[in-house]
């Protein structure tokens, strides 16, 4: 049986270069969306990607203002270890998502 949700429906194609160009988002990314509390251990999710991301991707964690973008800041420099794979975007609405 297949579940269908329009929330996660492929985006119209337009829209994703629209908002790749407004984001400077060229290169291969994956899109880390949630909550950034300690449990969900983004600092993991990091050095996972860091290990086993395709040659020039990265890694990309939304933050909807400069406050949330400065709380995950050390969690990123942690993280790093060997490549910068991982980027914040500050000013993210959850429409962009």
């Amino acid at each position: 049986m297949a579940i269908i949700c329009r929330s996660f429906a492929p985006p119209d194609p337009e829209r994703v270069h629209r908002f790749r160009s407004r984001r400077g988002r060229e290169r291969p990314f994956v899109l880390a969306v949630g909550s950034h509390r300690p449990h969900k251990n983004l600092e993991a999710a990091v050095e996972g990607f860091r290990r086993t991301a395709p040659e020039g991707a990265e890694l990309v964690i939304p933050a909807r203002d400069e406050a949330a973008a400065a709380a995950l800041r050390p969690i990123l420099e942690a993280g790093r270890g060997g490549g910068d794979v991982a980027q914040l975007m500050v000013g993210v609405e959850d429409a962009d998502l």
